[in-house]
């Protein structure tokens, strides 16, 4: 009798579990699709030399850092995005997508700018080797746009995962995958009367993609047929000193244990390259990426979890109580950490 209880108490009916999966499933592959995003570039590029590929990865640090710290950012607000569609409460959702939209593309462009003006500094910081340098800078400067471009887009993908649409995510991320995929293959080695653009090539191939990407977003945004939920310009008004702090105070536990994971393993690699150039430290960097994704596969994983069925817990939640009671939004963000953690 004490097992029945305790298994109904910790493991819901099935019926449930494959709503959960339904809906998660598509969360985990998007993200596992983003991150092989990041590691096309260096993999297409390989045929051109170590020098290359480790300016190539040095670059990607950044965008890297970028993703991890937008991720901690757009999850805290998924769930109240969650919370605030499960209640039927517009206005609060509008508030916080804009709120969102906001911090994201206020980090976003700060990273840009860094890429543009100092880039020197940016890729400085991880090697000493000015080949590298050089071939980073070359990289960077021509992708700092899309820096803008997935800020907008990763907004979005909280947006349609909340109001639980998370296969439209899925979909853009597959197509700008392969959209990637072919551009770099015809612009870093060039194609009938398209030259050879190395590692320019490369960059300008995951720029392309962004925007792709996030004229996707815009488009399954415009034919979304809720349009109460959707964000418009005059929302800007949302945006005021006091509602940023409050959207801070609510979500800085994951904002934070994303965006240390991010630095903190930047941080490693900068250690490993100071301490050498491309000779006999490209295996050690590329075995590095590696370690990295098969850290992004099982932290995706456990968010299958994480970012599944707590936001579609909670938006259950609010349309069982109609609206009527607040979510236990500390205890989730403390558990994202501890999730996060032992991912």
């Amino acid at each position: 009798m004490l097992t029945r209880i305790s298994l109904k108490k910790f493991f819901p009916e099935l019926s449930f579990w494959k709503k959960v999966l339904l809906f998660a499933l598509p969360i985990a592959f998007q993200n596992m699709s983003t991150a092989i995003l990041g590691i096309v570039d260096v993999s297409i590029i390989s045929d051109m030399g170590e020098v290359a590929v480790a300016a190539v990865s040095l670059a990607n640090q950044l965008v890297y850092i970028a993703t991890l710290v937008t991720f901690g950012i757009t999850s805290g607000a998924q769930v109240y995005l969650s919370r605030f569609y499960g209640e039927g409460n517009a206005r609060a959702l509008r508030e916080t997508f804009s709120l969102t939209l906001f911090f994201t593309l206020l980090i976003n462009t700060l990273i840009m700018l860094i890429c543009l003006f100092v880039p020197h500094m940016a890729i400085g910081f991880f090697t000493g080797d000015n080949a590298l340098i050089q071939g980073g800078i070359s990289y960077i400067r021509i992708a700092a746009p899309m820096f803008v471009f997935y800020a907008l887009s990763a907004s979005y993908v909280a947006f349609f995962r909340a109001v639980g649409i998370p296969k439209i995510p899925m979909i853009v991320t597959i197509v700008s995958l392969l959209v990637k995929i072919a551009l770099n293959m015809l612009l870093i080695y060039g194609f009938a009367f398209v030259p050879a653009m190395g590692i320019k090539g490369a960059a300008l191939a995951t720029l392309i993609s962004k925007i792709v990407e996030f004229l996707l977003y815009f488009c399954y945004m415009l034919k979304y047929e809720e349009k109460k939920y959707i964000f418009r310009f005059s929302d800007i008004c949302f945006v005021k000193l006091s509602s940023s702090l409050e959207f801070i105070r609510r979500t800085y536990p994951v904002i934070l244990n994303e965006s240390l994971w991010g630095i903190g393993t930047s941080a490693f690699n900068a250690v490993v390259w100071q301490n050498g150039g491309a000779d006999g430290k490209c295996n050690e960097h590329c075995n590095a990426d590696g370690t990295t994704g098969k850290f992004i596969f099982l932290r995706n994983f456990n968010r299958l979890l994480r970012f599944g069925k707590l936001p579609f817990r909670s938006r259950q939640y609010c349309k069982s109580q109609g609206g009527g009671k607040k979510i236990r939004t500390g205890r989730i963000l403390c558990r994202g950490i501890y999730n996060g953690a032992y991912a």
